[in-house]
């Protein structure tokens, strides 16, 4: 009786929940590029807040357009854009996501970009790309994946689920 209640618990833990990772929908994510000489070209405040949900968030200068989903993130560009500043490659552009709350710290983040020279940082919750300022033609992208770190208890829950279950794997006889 005591197995299979086991059995039962370890079985509804394992269906249950799994690892806990929240996605970003329906979150208040943060957008901010700064340029030359720390100027900040993402509005009066610098940070852009936008609710995340189905297509685009926005757009910068109206031609650069910006997309978080559940757990990642694009930049695309529909028209020639000459550099936020030059087009000489002079100054360099960060463009900062912030408030990325994915339930867990986020540990690891992927990138691909047609850009050039193109760097990034991150911490528990933002990531920073910097690149030199270039002209941005039509096509040009920028494209993340975002991965976090699943919550101590969660692993402490499927543990505990493992461990039931091969206490009520039932041995046969010889």
């Amino acid at each position: 009786m005591k197995k299979s209640f086991l059995g039962v618990l370890a079985l509804g833990l394992l269906a249950g929940p799994g690892l806990a990772s929240a996605g970003l929908i329906g979150d208040t994510t943060g957008i901010q590029v700064v340029g030359q000489n720390g100027a900040v070209v993402t509005g009066d405040s610098g940070v852009v807040s936008r609710v995340v949900g189905a297509g685009e968030e926005g757009n910068l200068f109206g031609s650069q357009f910006y997309d978080f989903g559940d757990f990642s993130f694009s930049i695309r560009s529909n028209s020639n854009f000459c550099g936020w500043y030059t087009c000489n490659g002079a100054d360099v552009i960060t463009m900062t996501l912030s408030s990325l709350d994915f339930g867990a710290p986020l540990s690891s983040v992927a990138f691909e970009t047609n850009l050039t020279g193109v760097s990034y940082l991150f911490g528990s919750d933002f990531v920073r790309f910097s690149w030199n300022n270039q002209g941005i033609n039509t096509g040009y992208w920028l494209s993340a994946r975002f991965t976090a770190v699943p919550e101590p208890g969660s692993l402490a829950l499927m543990g505990l689920a493992l461990a039931a279950l091969a206490f009520t794997r039932k041995r046969s006889p010889r």
